[in-house]
Order: structure tokens, then sequence, then C-alpha cells
């Protein structure tokens, strides 16, 4: 013997069925805040800022980053 039974409703009220917290503030309080860090950094996500950023990370290691972004360059220029 088969039983089915469909239930309609919605996610909030099949969290509050199973017992379950309703965590949305705590979303929308770490979204606010996650937005708010990615708006104060938005000037770092430029093409330019960012190739800064890596040429700080090579350190001494300039030209090895050169020749990696320039031959990043042609590969992406001849697909």
């Amino acid at each position: 013997m088969k039983v089915k039974i469909d239930v309609d409703m919605t996610p909030m009220e099949a969290r509050e069925l199973m017992g379950l917290p309703d965590v949305r503030p705590m979303q929308e309080a770490w979204l606010d805040k996650m937005n708010a860090k990615l708006e104060e950094h938005m000037d770092q996500l430029t093409p330019e800022a960012m190739i800064q950023n890596w040429m700080k990370a090579a350190g001494g290691n300039a030209e090895i980053m050169a020749d990696f972004m320039s031959a990043f360059m042609n590969m992406s220029s001849k697909g």
C-alpha cells in the first residue's frame, strides 16, 4: 500500500512546523555587513589596483610576474 501526502506550505511555514529557528535576521545582518565591506573596498577591485596588488605579492620577482601577465595576454588574444 502506498500513501501519498502533498503539503502546500511556504518555507517559513515548514520551518515553523519543524521547530527550526528563523535565521533571516541573522542572514540579513550578515549580508548588510558584507555589502558594507564590499563597498568599502570597491576601489581595490579595479584592474589597475588588482595588478598593483599582484605585483606587490610577487615581491622582487616583478620580471617573472610581467612575463606571466604577458604570456596570459598572448594566450587570450589567440583564442
